[in-house]
């Protein structure tokens, strides 16, 4: 079941509106994400790239019958080892105090970068979801220029993707959630 079926009517538009931010949510400070953003947490990339999703949820959005949210890849052993050992992984200590640093430190430099590139409007994220809205000089958004930016970075060995599947005007950044800053 997708967010506008499991939330509320009067409760969704607070979580629909942050629904794209959710995706690849493990590699962001779980603790934050939840104290400060969600009520309802998807994790779409829980086995580190394998087709595997859990939903974290508050007790009072539980209670859904088990076909409406059965998957294609459900039942796959290898998705589910995947999943257990990225979990594992995530709760070494300071794993996630890491993605807090790392993700602070690249969102500062991007910050920086906006004084010398007009183009730059904003840079959000949390922990290592990071997104660079692009912009026209007239601050109408600059899908081409992100698009041009995303693919040059590839030049570099940097991957880039873009919002709404190279049709938007947001870079998106989410390096591997193991980056260090030595």
């Amino acid at each position: 079941a997708s967010v506008r079926e499991t939330v509320p009517y009067s409760q969704s538009r607070s979580v629909i509106e942050h629904e794209s931010r959710l995706k690849g949510c493990f590699g962001a400070p779980l603790d934050v994400i939840a104290r400060e953003h969600f009520s309802l947490l998807f994790f779409f990339f829980l086995g580190t790239g394998f087709q595997v999703a859990a939903t974290l949820t508050e007790d009072k959005y539980t209670g859904l019958p088990g076909y409406t949210h059965s998957f294609t890849y459900g039942s796959n052993v290898m998705a589910a080892a995947a999943a257990c050992k990225t979990i594992d992984i995530m709760q070494r200590p300071g794993f996630l105090e890491n993605v807090t640093t790392v993700g602070h430190y690249i969102m500062d430099r991007l910050e920086t970068m906006k004084e010398d590139f007009a183009f730059i409007s904003e840079v959000r994220g949390v922990g290592l979801m990071i997104g660079v809205e692009i912009v026209k000089e007239n601050n109408e958004p600059a899908e081409g220029l992100t698009n041009y930016i995303a693919k040059r970075a590839m030049d570099y060995g940097l991957i880039l993707r873009t919002s709404r599947y190279g049709f938007g005007h947001v870079c998106t950044i989410r390096p591997p959630s193991t980056i260090t800053l030595t």
